[in-house]
């Protein structure tokens, strides 16, 4: 009778508690939205897997679904964290935004520029082989017409004699030193944590994403890694990409980002800020690779020899410290 009495308590005991945690689960995926509302957070646009979010003091935060919502209904709970987009888009090489030959520009571009163009993020278009003036007939004569005053143009052909093309990384750090951003601010829900905006100033390195493609792509892509800033290769066809070693990321179209929440640090491909290192990930000064390459350039000026530059960057780096091998094997931790 008493092995009935403790079976019958436990049962009824059990059951209390599938009540009160059944009507836990409810009010707190009630309580989502409600939440939301209260922080003040308005939605930009409608990825279900990743949307950004604009809170009223214009604080940009990112709201992520969890990967298994409950069962029975569309809401879930979500995660507010904080994250740095980046502060300059920079696609190296003329056909990173057409398709050669043509005019007809590169699908999902258009909707990262008016995306950038929002949320204060520098896109700049790098060419190796022609010059702005070029450059901007190019781009006037197509469906980039109207995004010409977003779209800033820059040649390596006018930066330092010309000298500065990949891999040395002159022409990319010139070209984010010329352009000026208002750097947005950063902190947690409610202002805990908020760090106040810096002045208005250039790009940081490791808050540039380069876009690469083609032929030259592993000479920019190794430029962009001395520069120390993210890049991603666009690959055309499956198995063209010959910089896996230097890249942080690789697709197949520019459509296939959700959005600038995808290159934001941390998203899709990193969690941490870049630094500047070589094709052995050994770390580098980048303005003293670029030194080195341009005087090696002023010797002989009329023969492009990559492997001579990628020596000279080799020659450049530092042994990696053990504060900085721990840095990286935690940048490559999955999310």
């Amino acid at each position: 009778m008493l092995i009935k009495k403790t079976c019958s308590g436990v049962s009824l005991t059990t059951k209390k508690l599938s009540c009160f945690l059944l009507v836990g689960v409810s009010f707190l995926l009630t309580l989502n939205q409600q939440l939301v509302e209260a922080l003040g957070i308005t939605l930009s646009n409608n990825d279900p897997r990743s949307r950004t979010v604009r809170r009223s003091g214009g604080i940009l935060v990112q709201l992520r679904r969890c990967s298994m919502p409950w069962r029975g209904t569309s809401s879930a709970l979500s995660m507010i964290r904080n994250i740095d987009l980046p502060e300059a888009l920079i696609f190296y090489g003329t056909n990173t935004v057409f398709h050669n030959p043509g005019k007809t520009i590169r699908p999902g571009l258009m909707k990262l520029l008016a995306e950038s163009k929002d949320i204060g993020t520098a896109c700049i278009l790098l060419s190796e082989s022609v010059g702005t003036k070029v450059l901007g007939e190019r781009v006037q004569q197509s469906d980039l017409s109207g995004q010409k005053n977003h779209l800033i143009l820059r040649s390596s052909l006018e930066i330092e004699d010309g000298l500065g093309y990949s891999p040395s990384p002159l022409a990319l750090l010139e070209t984010i030193s010329s352009v000026m951003i208002e750097p947005r601010g950063f902190g947690g829900s409610s202002g805990f944590g908020t760090k106040q905006a810096d002045p208005e100033r250039s790009p940081l390195a490791k808050h540039c994403v380069v876009f690469t493609e083609g032929k030259r792509g592993r000479d920019r892509s190794l430029a962009a890694r001395v520069a120390g800033m993210r890049v991603i290769y666009i690959e055309e066809k499956m198995g063209d990409c010959d910089a896996d070693d230097l890249v942080d990321g690789v697709i197949g179209t520019l459509d296939e980002l959700y959005g600038v929440d995808d290159v934001s640090t941390p998203g899709q491909f990193w969690l941490n800020p870049p630094s500047s290192r070589d094709q052995n990930g050994n770390g580098v000064n980048p303005w003293d690779v670029a030194d080195a390459i341009s005087r090696q350039r002023l010797v002989d000026p009329s023969t492009y020899n990559g492997e001579k530059d990628e020596a000279i960057i080799q020659n450049s780096s530092e042994e990696l410290d053990e504060n900085e091998l721990a840095r990286i094997l935690a940048d490559i931790d999955p999310i």
